[in-house]
């Protein structure tokens, strides 16, 4: 690979940058699929943990990772269950049930990186 001039690394610096802001913009907005209604229950049931965790995840781990859905308004806060895949990534579903064939929801995947849970869309939802 070859050097970068002076001017090329400064337009790819500044691509970057516009990238990351617009990334950062859109992990602020509000979930598309969730009120803000839906969001302030949801944000309640997250805070009184009514949700189906697995035993094997540790409290503090589902702390934090409340935490995260908490702070983090572009993730689907309609936590359903938690299941441990391994000491660092727990799978995540959310959404609703309404009835028979009358629901909807996301995949998260929660990861702990350098010390700290993230959680990843893995861009897959799920309805019924």
């Amino acid at each position: 690979m070859s050097k970068l001039t002076a001017d090329e690394e400064a337009r790819v610096r500044r691509v970057v940058m516009e990238a990351l802001l617009d990334w950062e913009k859109m992990a602020k907005r509000r979930h598309p699929a969730v009120t803000a209604e839906q969001r302030k229950a949801a944000i309640g049931k997250l805070d009184n943990r009514e949700f189906d965790v697995d035993s094997r995840i540790e409290p503090t781990d589902v702390a934090a990772i409340v935490k995260y859905f908490k702070t983090h308004q572009s993730l689907d806060p309609r936590v359903m269950s938690m299941r441990f895949k391994d000491k660092d990534t727990v799978n995540i579903t959310t959404g609703v049930v309404r009835g028979p064939l009358d629901g909807g929801g996301f995949f998260y995947v929660a990861r702990r990186e350098n010390g700290r849970w993230i959680v990843r869309s893995n861009g897959v939802s799920w309805v019924s």
